[in-house]
């Protein structure tokens, strides 16, 4: 609904003052980036850069070459831009969607399950895309039943079950609450699990902060949490 793809059956949206009922589609895009599950469905050219200048060109975007090459080089897409999207594999078509979706720089992208079906290593490349994206993208809305993902990198959580809200809130107040988890059928991160075992507070949601606070600290306050953790 936010992008205008899917109009409200009751009530209105508004994405920056604009009523997606009156908006046109097009024009919405400008401002909201729907980026799908499916990364072959943004692809119509022969090539990835292709299908980025069909998407600004549709837009009037002005100087959209110049926009072509900056995504580009964001998202380390030179050796794959004259490349057919529908011949590369999962991670590469997954960083070229992005690249369509934010090429006219939107305010806002909404990601369908952008970390579904890829391997460790292509799931990493995703997270590092995000970071990327933080200062070139004002809000991004993602849709994901993988909670280390949300862990690492979610502001704010809306948890939903069967089309209802049952709980918003950032991730310390979602993954503290194992009620509610277990109502969502969500399961929370193995690094969140293991704080809960060790007794750490405040959570932790990374590798590398579980061990610059526990591992690298084996004196003062947090001796007991090292020692208790290799146990």
């Amino acid at each position: 609904m936010i992008s205008g793809i899917i109009k409200p059956v009751s009530g209105n949206v508004f994405v920056y003052g604009n009523d997606t009922q009156k908006i046109q589609i097009g024009k919405l895009s400008e401002k909201a980036a729907y980026i799908y599950q499916n990364p072959e469905e943004m692809f119509i050219e022969d090539s990835i850069r292709k299908d980025i200048e069909y998407f600004l060109k549709s837009r009037r975007y002005e100087n959209y070459q110049e926009a072509v090459n900056n995504i580009v080089d964001i998202l380390d897409l030179a050796k794959l831009q004259d490349k057919d999207g529908r011949l590369l594999s999962g991670g590469q078509q997954r960083r070229a969607s992005i690249a369509i979706g934010v090429a006219c720089n939107p305010s806002v992208i909404l990601l369908d399950e952008p970390t579904g079906s890829l391997d460790i290593s292509n799931r990493k490349n995703m997270v590092s895309i995000l970071e990327h994206l933080r200062d070139k993208i004002k809000t991004a809305v993602i849709t994901t039943h993988d909670m280390q993902l949300v862990a690492e990198w979610a502001d704010r959580i809306v948890v939903m079950k069967e089309g209802k809200i049952l709980a918003i809130g950032n991730k310390h107040d979602i993954f503290n609450n194992k009620e509610l988890l277990k109502k969502a059928n969500l399961k929370s991160p193995q690094i969140v699990e293991l704080c809960q075992e060790l007794d750490i507070t405040p959570l932790i949601f990374t590798l590398n902060e579980f061990e610059r606070r526990v591992f690298k600290t084996r004196e003062g306050s947090n001796y007991g949490i090292y020692d208790k953790a290799l146990q």
